[in-house]
């Protein structure tokens, strides 16, 4: 049984990075049906294309289709077949440490059968935990001069030219390297990047470590972060046989390159790596293989264009995969997770629960709605056209108050004017009535007095 999905979305110095479509995943995980993660699908599909902007394009075009076109629903049967507190390692990436902590580690199906795991990355002694700030960015260092070597070997066309400033110390930086786990290349050439598309990816690997590094919370860059880049693979023999290829112990021959050159460059900087595989998906169908990968690529975000090291799209080319696996084992695979484990069953349980409350839900608003009798709902849609008609009616008071006042205020300023003018007249009267007195006066002081006779 899986154990309570506690769904922290927290950003610390131990989970450094959490997009926002990890928080989205991670909050529908606390519901106990996967209802809630499957309506973020299509979503999970876009964000293939937000992601793939940059020098390097990985195509993703099988991944989106397989989501957006399921007509059978079979991206939905597989998702129920995750343990749900494994779903949540997977998403947040703190897989390797959720396997190493003790009792309370994800669930798992057993490794002995085809289908579909993921990988992640802690340091020997740490349980389960990964590099601090300060190791990142040495790795980081170490990633950005293997890159440069490898710029200095492809430069004269792929060999090592000793007129070149600076190749003999590039070569023994490859080769010092390249022999931390396995063998190097005979002639010397670098095992990890030999071409311009894989020197691409290893930056945009360099630059996912970089988002790693959050000084502001771990000014002391000595943290150990719980959270890894993760990888997903798929096998159509057995996950437990091909995830110890992905074991520094295995050589790294048979494993991502961005994966590899990782390992080995956490050897060489005196850590010794640990690498845990856990079974996600176990198939019973053919078709499951390259549907699973891609389904568990897009919940663990793991294209090295997001935040993982994958190379290439999940699947990668149906046709690629063998299309050969033994009838007698899908048979025992179909009875091991359908009969011998809960976790479907379990799941499928919780969803059919919730589909059921909500058409319960639904049924009651129906119902609800019906209770309403005809002439109540005739009556709510006139008042609804009687609020309307009155809107428009009280606009319309409102905008004749409006003018009211403004033609008020031009009436005030008029009688203002005409006061003005009323008073001049006045002044003006008054001043004239002055004049014709004093005048009158000055011409009655210098008539002469009649004369009598």
């Amino acid at each position: 049984m899986s154990m309570s999905v506690s769904a922290n979305v927290d950003v610390s110095a131990e989970v450094p990075v959490m997009t926002q479509m990890q928080t989205r995943m991670l909050k529908a995980l606390r519901h106990p049906s996967y209802h809630e993660l499957t309506l973020l699908f299509d979503e999970l599909a876009d964000e293939l294309d937000a992601n793939n902007t940059g020098p390097v394009v990985i195509p993703v075009n099988d991944m989106q289709n397989a989501v957006r076109i399921d007509q059978h629903c079979e991206m939905l049967k597989l998702l129920h077949q995750i343990p749900t507190d494994l779903c949540e390692s997977i998403i947040r990436g703190t897989v390797a440490y959720d396997a190493k902590r003790g009792t309370n580690r994800p669930d798992a199906y057993s490794d002995d059968g085809p289908g579909t795991y993921v990988a992640g990355m802690s340091i020997d002694g740490r349980h389960g935990k990964f590099l601090s700030i300060a190791e990142i960015s040495v790795l980081i260092n170490d990633l950005t001069a293997y890159l440069d070597a490898y710029g200095i070997w492809q430069l004269p066309g792929g060999r090592w030219d000793p007129t070149i400033p600076g190749a003999d110390r590039a070569a023994d930086l490859i080769r010092a390297v390249d022999s931390q786990y396995g063998r190097p290349q005979a002639d010397g050439s670098p095992r990890f990047v030999r071409n311009p598309a894989a020197a691409q990816k290893v930056r945009l690997l360099v630059e996912n470590f970089r988002r790693r590094i959050d000084i502001g919370r771990d000014p002391t860059h000595n943290v150990w972060q719980t959270q890894s880049p993760l990888m997903v693979g798929c096998t159509s023999k057995t996950i437990g046989l091909r995830g110890r290829e992905h074991d520094p112990a295995q050589g790294l021959g048979n494993t991502t390159y961005t994966w590899a050159l990782t390992l080995c460059l956490i050897k060489r900087m005196g850590l010794v790596p640990s690498v845990t595989v856990r079974p996600v998906i176990r198939i019973w169908e053919r078709e499951q293989l390259w549907r699973s990968k891609m389904l568990v690529t897009m919940l663990a975000q793991s294209l090295v264009t997001q935040q993982g090291f994958n190379v290439i799209q999940g699947g990668g080319l149906k046709t690629s995969h063998p299309t050969y696996m033994a009838h007698a084992k899908l048979v025992e695979a179909r009875a091991y997770v359908c009969v011998r484990e809960n976790y479907l069953r379990d799941n499928l349980a919780h969803t059919l629960d919730y589909i059921r409350n909500q058409q319960r839900f639904a049924n009651c608003v129906q119902r609800l709605q019906g209770m309403l009798p005809p002439s109540l709902e005739a009556t709510l849609d006139s008042a609804e056209i009687t609020m309307v008609g009155l809107k428009i009616a009280v606009n319309e008071v409102v905008d004749a108050r409006e003018q009211l006042h403004a033609e008020i205020a031009r009436m005030e300023a008029r009688l203002e004017e005409l006061t003005a003018q009323r008073d001049h007249r006045r002044e003006l009267y008054e001043v004239t009535l002055k004049v014709v007195n004093a005048l009158t006066l000055d011409r009655l002081a210098h008539t002469p007095p009649p004369q009598l006779l």
